[in-house]
């Protein structure tokens, strides 16, 4: 086969697609069946192992989806959900009786067993990535507060809320509560140096925060509890490269 000559082309943002003469497509294959599939991602496992929730983009909107881990039909939660990229938008409570929903700026709890999803965000005009607690009733949530990204603790049935980390000096995110509910574990991302991340730990009675990591222009994020919860597992730069690492 010939050599094929690459020719750049700044309005397509990178090289074009080259023919692959030597090729052809499947019986059946078309544009118009390909683009009709629907964009999925954003999938959880239930506790049990027996469903899995799932983002779904169509119509223009991007729906959380239930169904059996054995297959079968889809059982459509949301409707109207922003259109957006295929997030994990749903999250099962440790019971598996709950789902906490993230959808346009709001935070909504639905039975698992059915029923329509229930806004219990009232108290924030943004409201995103909720977050079990281990009782399967409390919920850890991300707002928007003096230009940045903090954690509240609120419940299932939308109470006021109480201030979990509120840190106008950076952003707060993926937060995680240690097994036994005493601890939480997020990254935080200072506003003085955008390049650095570090891992932090806040008592969830007292308010407490303990910097786990302090390394200026470094990343070190995406903390993981262990089942015991002795120890926190999580990505680090500090070598050079992105790499997995533990601390007690």
């Amino acid at each position: 086969m010939s050599d094929i000559k690459l020719e750049e082309k700044y309005e397509r943002n990178g090289w074009p697609s080259v023919a692959r003469p030597d090729l052809k497509p499947p019986e059946g294959w078309s544009l118009p069946l390909i683009a009709s599939v629907s964009l999925l991602g954003g999938h959880e496992l239930s506790p049990d192992g027996q469903q899995i929730t799932f983002t779904g983009n169509r119509d223009e909107a991007s729906d959380i989806y239930i169904m059996s881990a054995a297959g079968g039909w889809a059982r459509r939660l949301t409707t109207r959900r922003n259109l957006d990229w295929p997030s994990l938008a749903c999250r099962w409570s440790p019971d598996g009786q709950w789902l906490a929903i993230s959808m346009n700026d709001d935070v909504f709890i639905a039975p698992s067993a059915g029923g329509l999803p229930r806004k219990i965000s009232d108290f924030t005009k943004s409201a995103t990535s909720p977050v079990w607690m281990p009782d399967s009733q409390g919920l850890i949530i991300s707002v928007e507060r003096e230009n940045s990204t903090q954690l509240l603790l609120t419940d299932r049935d939308g109470h006021w809320p109480r201030e979990s980390v509120n840190r106008v000096d950076g952003d707060c995110w993926d937060a995680r509560p240690s097994p036994d509910g005493r601890l939480i574990v997020y990254t935080f991302r200072p506003f003085s140096d955008l390049n650095r991340l570090d891992i932090h730990i806040v008592e969830t009675a007292t308010g407490q925060i303990r910097e786990l990591t302090q390394m200026p222009k470094l990343r070190n994020w995406h903390g993981r509890w262990s089942p015991d919860g002795q120890q926190l597992a999580f990505l680090s730069q500090r070598s050079g490269w992105n790499e997995v690492w533990l601390m007690h």
